[in-house]
């Protein structure tokens, strides 16, 4: 079932120059999973990108040129309280600064994860600076 209404939906997509969601919300607001297609589908309503976040698997973007996926980074989670807002504003950013799409979801990825590394919804704001170390640096396991 759809926990919101189509029409609101449309609504607020309109009035949305990109659209962020977390699995569930896309879900709950959609009624499907978050796949290319479902996610590109959103864009017919008025946002220029529409961005899920898909926990430790990453994250899902697309834009009228294109869609990406990347995944998440494995870290040492201590507390995952505001790490879809610090993943939104390393979004926000990359997109203001023109970063392609799939090195915005890589660097918005890398800064939330650094930000479950510590306690509370501020215990862990890395810098850029600190993301790119991070991922000059990460090593998959």
């Amino acid at each position: 079932t759809v926990g919101i209404n189509p029409s609101s939906l449309r609504q607020m997509l309109a009035a949305a120059d990109i659209a962020s969601f977390n699995r569930d919300g896309f879900i709950a607001a959609t009624g499907e999973q978050p796949t290319a297609d479902s996610v590109r589908r959103l864009l017919g309503y008025g946002p220029h990108t529409i961005v899920v976040t898909l926990g430790a698997q990453g994250a899902l973007a697309a834009t009228a040129e294109r869609v990406a996926q990347r995944p998440g980074y494995r870290v040492e989670v201590v507390d995952t309280t505001g790490a879809g807002d610090t993943f939104n504003a390393a979004f926000l950013s990359a997109t203001l600064a023109r970063i392609a799409l799939e090195e915005r979801l890589r660097l918005a990825n890398a800064t939330a994860a650094l930000s479950v590394t510590g306690m509370g919804p501020r215990g862990r704001l890395p810098t850029r600076q600190e993301v790119e170390v991070f991922l000059k640096t990460y090593v998959e396991e």
